[in-house]
């Protein structure tokens, strides 16, 4: 998948949320995981991580170890330009 924009929001069913984007959008279902997914829309990547009932007081959640923000954009790089902003 070539994208250019990965936006990452929580939802608070992951079947669900697929249904409705690959069934009733039409958007094709990407990488995904029991509490993950990743919708493939128009050449970007919309994540959807199952946080159930969003507590706004609370932005973040846990994936693999790691607190991450479940609010958040930005684009995606190939693994060399990825290292090369990352190290400095």
């Amino acid at each position: 998948m070539e994208t250019l924009f990965h936006l990452s929001l929580p939802c608070d069913n992951v079947e669900e949320t697929r249904i409705f984007y690959t069934e009733t959008v039409g958007a094709t279902l990407g990488r995904y995981s029991n509490n993950w997914i990743d919708i493939n829309l128009f050449g970007h990547q919309i994540t959807f991580t199952k946080a159930g009932k969003f507590n706004f007081n609370n932005p973040n959640y846990v994936f693999e170890e790691k607190i991450l923000p479940s609010f958040h954009f930005g684009v995606i790089l190939d693994v060399d330009t990825w290292g090369a902003i990352y190290s400095n």
